[in-house]
């Protein structure tokens, strides 16, 4: 032990200047590496046949990469809300790791009609983002129209015409939570004041990325001062308090460094 002591104060200096390198590199990697992975499935083992079938359906039918925004108007049938749908609709699908938006203007309506005595199928948008009509008898059939087919009411419009959904898709290789903010800033700066209403997987992952910053942010500084008041009662010396804390201090800090080099991720676990 004496040998052992004697060879650190000998080489105090090297250890030093290594200890503050590695801190700093650490430091450097968890700026630059780390993250924090909110979706819940991937704490779950991947072999339970639930989280099999979970995953199965997200992969068949991409229920975890949809995501949509609910805009509130006081008449979704007016040519101001259906522009301004026209211009959210196009900006959202500008985002990129954006693949579709389905919306007042971006939906394709399967209509049947009588071509020369015979019945055909036409396939037009439900609005024309080119062709926004204008008029008051223009609205009142594009209302009168929308509210009676059941395949638009609840996917694309309110019951009560007062709320327009406008859903989207993200590409399975982009990040979720980083398009779905993107969509959500670009949105909230476009209708700046309107009721926004966000939803889907990518939103809740967004969530629960907030609430763990948010609860680390506010219970680290509450448990470092909970350490510190109580070294100092123990110790009555600020080398007490200092010492022990610089430890925890770098020992963290080469941890976390150490898993965002090795890209393992901050979870709420």
């Amino acid at each position: 032990m004496d040998t052992f002591a004697r060879w650190v104060v000998k080489l105090r200096l090297w250890i030093i200047v290594t200890t503050v390198l590695l801190t700093a590199a650490s430091a450097f990697a968890i700026y630059k590496w780390s993250y924090i992975e909110a979706d819940f499935s991937k704490y779950l083992p991947a072999d339970d046949p639930v989280v099999k079938r979970f995953n199965e359906a997200g992969d068949r039918f991409g229920g975890v990469a949809v995501a949509m925004v609910g805009v509130e108007f006081d008449d979704v049938f007016s040519t101001q809300a259906l522009k301004k749908i026209a211009e959210v609709s196009s900006e959202v699908k500008k985002i990129k790791g954006v693949t579709w938006v389905v919306s007042m203007t971006e939906m394709d309506d399967v209509q049947s009609e009588e071509i020369d005595g015979e019945q055909s199928v036409s396939l037009s948008p439900v609005v024309d983002a080119d062709n926004i009509p204008g008029t008051r008898q223009e609205l009142s059939r594009l209302r009168e129209y929308v509210l009676n087919k059941e395949g638009l009411v609840g996917v694309i419009v309110s019951k009560d015409g007062k709320l327009a959904n406008i859903t989207f898709g993200i590409d399975r290789q982009a990040d979720r939570v980083e398009v779905a903010k993107a969509v959500q800033n670009r949105v909230r700066k476009m209708l700046a004041g309107a009721t926004l209403y966000f939803a889907g997987f990518p939103y809740w992952m967004k969530s629960m990325s907030e609430i763990i910053l948010s609860d680390m942010m506010t219970l680290v500084p509450i448990v470092t001062i909970l350490v510190i008041l109580i070294l100092f009662l123990s110790f009555m010396s600020i080398r007490g308090v200092l010492l022990p804390m610089l430890t925890v201090l770098v020992s963290s800090t080469w941890a976390m460094g150490l898993m965002a080099v090795l890209h393992i991720p901050i979870t709420m676990l």
